[in-house]
């Protein structure tokens, strides 16, 4: 369900900026719903319970990626953008809260896998370099 609400979201962004070849005038054909941060946290939580093992590790780093990729395309979008009406017409995409890296943080180490550690290294200096942006 998540990765459905990412490409809708995705689909949205790419035709409010004219990306997809059309005039970003136009209004999207597709649905205005989108991943919000309670959507990635639920998935992260889920995740972490679900008994998967050592692949967890990975699929929530992951999400966690994603989410703070969009977040970072969205912000140089914004800075960047000439077309006031596409820039404020795209929803801004979900921030990652504290719960969001300790959620992730928690699928790490419930996962089991071998290099959780490293993981888990790697969503803190996300969350440290997240913060310090923001």
């Amino acid at each position: 369900l998540l990765e459905a609400l990412e490409r809708n979201y995705d689909d949205v962004a790419r035709s409010l900026t004219g990306s997809d070849g059309t005039s970003a005038v136009q209004q999207p054909k597709h649905s205005r719903l989108v991943p919000n941060a309670v959507s990635y946290n639920l998935v992260l939580h889920t995740l972490a319970h679900s008994g998967k093992g050592h692949q967890v590790a990975g699929e929530a780093m992951a999400i966690l990626n994603r989410m703070l990729d969009r977040c970072e395309k969205y912000i140089v979008l914004k800075d960047s953008s000439s077309d006031e009406n596409a820039s404020t017409a795209l929803p801004p995409p979900p921030e990652p809260s504290v719960i969001t890296f300790n959620s992730t943080l928690h699928a790490i180490a419930k996962s089991g896998a071998q290099d959780a550690g490293y993981y888990a290294e790697d969503a803190f200096l996300r969350m440290e370099e997240w913060t310090k942006e923001r």
